[in-house]
């Protein structure tokens, strides 16, 4: 039982849908056969291409272009990790 003022009220009923989105899950890109040319990876958030063209994940990808250097695969990680984004009243009225 939720407490809305009438202008919520009234937008939740025309779109006849909540306020807040549900939270989306994780999204890994799997592409099948597709592997990180610097650490081997199969899964990322998201591909990248090299300055060769080579796919690298994600990581790597964002390494590179901070450092000009190959990320060291002592970094590699098995999980990938996220971040959790604080909710703006620009988001809310979406």
């Amino acid at each position: 039982s939720e407490h809305l003022c009438y202008t919520c009220s009234l937008q939740q009923e025309d779109h006849n849908a909540p306020l807040l989105k549900p939270k989306r899950r994780s999204t890994v890109t799997r592409r099948s056969g597709t592997r990180c040319s610097n650490c081997e990876t199969e899964n990322t958030s998201l591909w990248r291409r090299n300055a060769a063209g080579e796919p690298v994940c994600n990581a790597c990808g964002l390494y590179y272009k901070l450092h000009q250097v190959r990320r060291p695969l002592i970094l590699k990680r098995e999980e990938i990790q996220t971040r959790n984004r604080k909710v703006t009243s620009k988001r809310k009225m979406k």
